[in-house]
């Protein structure tokens, strides 16, 4: 399901956060792992960044609000996720009008 905006001329955004239980848990940054690594391609074929980190990295581009571990509760991927769906609603809203025209542009031209 996650393909379907692509062949149906609609906008998709793909989200994903975790928690694994719905009682709190508590991270150590102690035992955060000693290298962050994003690959682009998981079949090693791309760019594959890996860097040394210890603890808590700083904030960079890649990585603007490192989280600094302590406790986590179920309900703060909750609040990430509708705070990012309210965000692309207000986007949308915004620019209704912007967005309408150019996708009945790239309907009609298609």
């Amino acid at each position: 399901m996650r393909t379907v905006p692509y062949f149906h001329n609609m906008i998709g955004i793909l989200t994903e956060t975790g928690h694994d239980s719905p009682s709190p848990r508590i991270y150590d940054p102690k035992v955060f792992p000693k290298t962050l690594a994003a690959r682009a391609n998981p079949g090693g074929v791309g760019i594959v960044v890996e860097e040394e980190i210890s603890g808590v990295p700083d904030a960079r581009v890649q990585y603007p609000y490192p989280w600094p571990g302590g406790e986590s509760h179920f309900s703060e991927p909750v609040n990430f996720m509708v705070t990012g769906s309210v965000a692309v609603l207000r986007a949308a809203s915004d620019s209704r009008l912007k967005w309408l025209t150019n996708i009945y542009q790239m309907g009609r031209d298609a």
